[in-house]
């Protein structure tokens, strides 16, 4: 069967200068120290021994030890063993090669002269030297710490400085005063800020050999069964009150769907308008961006709320029967962002009507959209099945739909089937506007896809309605420790008979992970032609 992949993604990225494109630059080989967790050495680091001048940034060279292990060395603190590295975050995580940070903090641990900086830090430490004789327990003090030794009768404990420091018995004296520490672990969490890799997908290269700039590899992506791919960024594209200038934040957090060459669309969420431009300006100018399918809103429309509503038709295969048909249809909507009230709770508007005077929180898809989604449904099923009988059709093409707050059935003691995590509350309108109802009634549409809720994930069944999470995407919003970074992927699968290809024979949805392997995991059917 042939197919074609759709990426949907929450997005977040909030990225703010502008990536140039690395094309005459040859590529940098990937390298490692060989040791057994295998951590690739690339762009902005650079392995000493195997990595030619030009493949690295100032102050990112690494190297190995006899035991193959990446080594890090900082200017003042000496050598450190990477146990990670994340090029997506832009973080790395470090350990001490004798299992004894305590001891290097008390040797004036720093990172003076260095690209990096603590990812996180707990509370600001002093360190004790005690008599061995002395019961600590009760005074607040960590240890003791058993790889730092002064002498046979002495051991090194640790307090947060907050703590009263007149609890501490007089045979204790301070090793190093109110010091500045990560969080109690046997490894740190370092970061760094440039170069600023993130447009490119943690993915570029020095732009040219004159100067530090750096730019994305010249991406051309496939699909990797030779159909069709396109991408959806399901709203939230830039965070607005961090954006002073948002065209151009909206233009850096699309460059890598820009820089793919493969067509994508785009909703908006709650967040897109919080800074300089409109809601109706922050769609205006997306639908102006290069590659994108996005439109401001559908030009038949008489009336409809919001902006970013509109449609997508995806033709069937060239020299096929269902050439001029649309196989597939995607429907996009905007949920909004605030409910009406909520710019001025004390003094709402006096046009608003009473309801929207009690009513808080997010918005909702309103009537006048769900109103032209059933009509433009209608018209597409009515095309499509115009010849039905000439091509053998028993049901209409199917659809996809898209928004980024989700509908209160999201949390709806009824889903069955969850394939997925949900890890934080739905985070949909308080009041119900009957979208779901209409997404039912429309009988085209098998999935509702949203963004909103970053560390949700799932897909659940209600009704024969899939309604499934993009998955938290972007780095810029908050995340869950330990849970990986993630991307939906929908691949639409076409029917081939001895006659040729035919219509949309399955829907199947995975998740791509941002780890090493990408790895993909989830595999689930949506719908079947076959169980239509």
């Amino acid at each position: 069967m042939a197919s074609f992949h759709i990426f949907f993604s929450i997005s977040f990225l909030i990225l703010f200068f502008l990536c140039h494109i690395a094309t005459s630059r040859n590529f940098c080989q990937t390298s490692s120290c060989g040791d057994n967790n295998f951590i690739p050495i690339k762009f902005p680091f650079q392995l000493n021994t195997t990595q030619t001048k030009g493949c690295g940034y100032p102050g990112f060279n690494l190297s190995c030890n006899t035991k193959s292990q990446t080594i890090l060395t900082l200017p003042y603190s000496g050598d450190f063993i990477v146990r990670e590295i994340d090029y997506f975050s832009q973080s790395l995580v470090i350990t001490d090669p004798d299992h004894c940070l305590p001891e290097r903090y008390l040797k004036n641990f720093t990172l003076l002269d260095s690209p990096f900086q603590i990812l996180s830090t707990g509370n600001n430490f002093t360190f004790y030297n005690c008599s061995s004789n002395v019961t600590l327990l009760g005074f607040g003090l960590f240890g003791p710490i058993d790889c730092v030794k002064n002498s046979e009768n002495y051991s090194v404990w640790m307090s947060p400085s907050f703590h009263d420091g007149d609890m501490v018995p007089a045979s204790c004296s301070v090793l190093l005063n109110n010091t500045m520490l990560p969080l109690l672990a046997p490894w740190v969490e370092l970061v760094w800020s440039q170069p600023n890799c993130e447009v490119c997908g943690g993915d570029c290269v020095l732009a040219s050999d004159s100067d530090l700039k750096v730019g994305c590899y010249n991406y051309n992506v496939q699909s990797r069964s030779g159909g069709s791919s396109s991408g959806t960024v399901a709203g939230d594209n830039i965070y607005g009150f961090d954006c002073p200038n948002p065209k151009k934040s909206l233009s850096d957090a699309f460059a890598p769907a820009i820089a793919s060459n493969i067509p994508w669309a785009v909703i908006m969420g709650n967040h897109d308008d919080e800074s300089s431009l409109s809601r109706e300006d922050v769609m205006k100018y997306t639908a102006t961006l290069k590659n994108t399918l996005s439109k401001f809103n559908p030009e038949n429309a008489d009336y409809i709320e919001g902006f970013g509503n509109y449609n997508l038709e995806v033709g069937g295969a060239e020299g096929s029967k269902f050439e001029n048909k649309s196989v597939l249809n995607l429907y996009f909507l905007d949920s909004g962002n605030y409910a009406d009230c909520c710019a001025d709770r004390d003094f709402p508007s006096p046009g608003l009507s009473e309801v929207h005077r009690i009513v808080y929180g997010y918005n909702w898809v309103k009537n006048s959209q769900q109103f032209w989604l059933l009509q433009t449904s209608k018209r597409l099923q009515q095309e499509y099945m115009a010849d039905a009988e000439a091509l053998k059709l028993r049901v209409a093409a199917p659809a996809l739909a898209f928004l980024h707050i989700p509908p209160p059935e999201f949390n709806s003691s009824m889903l069955s089937k969850k394939v997925g995590v949900q890890q934080e509350g739905v985070s949909g309108p308080s009041v119900n506007s009957g979208l779901f109802t209409s997404l039912a009634g429309a009988k085209d549409v098998k999935a509702l896809i949203v963004g909103h809720d970053h560390i949700n994930d799932y897909c659940a069944e209600l009704f024969g309605l899939q309604l499934c999470y993009g998955g938290g995407f972007g780095y810029h919003a908050y995340g869950l420790a330990g849970w990986a970074r993630r991307a939906r992927v929908v691949v639409v699968n076409l029917d081939k008979t001895e006659n040729g290809w035919g219509p949309v024979q399955s829907i199947k949805t995975r998740k791509r992970l941002d780890d090493a392997n990408f790895t993909a995991i989830d595999d689930q059917l949506l719908w079947d032609l076959e169980y239509a």
